[in-house]
């Protein structure tokens, strides 16, 4: 964003199309950095729904191995 003001003030552009740029500009970034966020957010929970499964299923097996091991005491 810095580069892109910059890149106005060298250009020497109407005060009032450079206002729409930089709008335009940080509109860009704001839309770029919701669906960055809304990505993560949704990796996050899928992360969260694979680590439960995985206990899950480690929970049932440790329970398996203790019924199995009071079986044969």
């Amino acid at each position: 964003m810095k580069n892109g003001f910059q890149v106005k003030k060298e250009a020497q552009v109407e005060s009032q199309v450079a206002s729409m740029w930089i709008k335009e500009l940080v509109d860009s970034y704001t839309r770029s950095l919701d669906l960055s966020s809304g990505l993560i957010e949704e990796h996050t929970l899928d992360m969260i729904a694979e680590i439960r499964e995985e206990a899950k299923k480690e929970a049932q097996s440790l329970k398996l191995n203790n019924e199995k091991q009071s079986k044969s005491e």
